[in-house]
């Protein structure tokens, strides 16, 4: 729901009398939501994962990994369109929290395909 169609909905509530009219659920109709997605940030990079949330520029992502570099690509919508040929990607993280998201692009079945036949290289410390 948009944010004044939420307030017009509780003021229809509170002028009914609705007892629950403090109680609102609001969900989050992204059409990304919870789509595989290559996103860009102004100063961390480009980031591959599901991405599970969105608040304004700032985005939750699980299984995400980092592209620092790549082939098979010129651009992060080539990326989501046929996934890269080559690179540089980090391990898998469970969940990361990126801020000054400025690109989220949904990736096509090809791409994902691409993605999974990377490496995925873990980091031992």
């Amino acid at each position: 729901m948009q944010e004044n169609q939420i307030i017009l909905s509780l003021i229809e509530m509170m002028l009914k009398g609705d007892d629950n009219a403090h109680i609102v659920e609001i969900k989050n109709t992204n059409p990304v939501l919870n789509k595989i997605c290559i996103v860009r940030t102004y100063s961390a990079g480009v980031y591959v994962g599901q991405v599970v949330d969105i608040q304004e520029q700032e985005v939750v992502i699980k299984n995400a990994r980092n592209i620092h570099s790549w082939t098979g690509a010129k651009t992060t919508l080539d990326m989501a369109n046929n996934g890269i040929s080559t690179g540089n990607l980090s391990g898998v993280v469970d969940t990361l929290y990126l801020s000054d998201a400025i690109a989220i692009i949904p990736c096509t079945d090809n791409a994902i395909a691409m993605f999974d036949k990377l490496p995925k290289i873990e980091h031992k410390f």
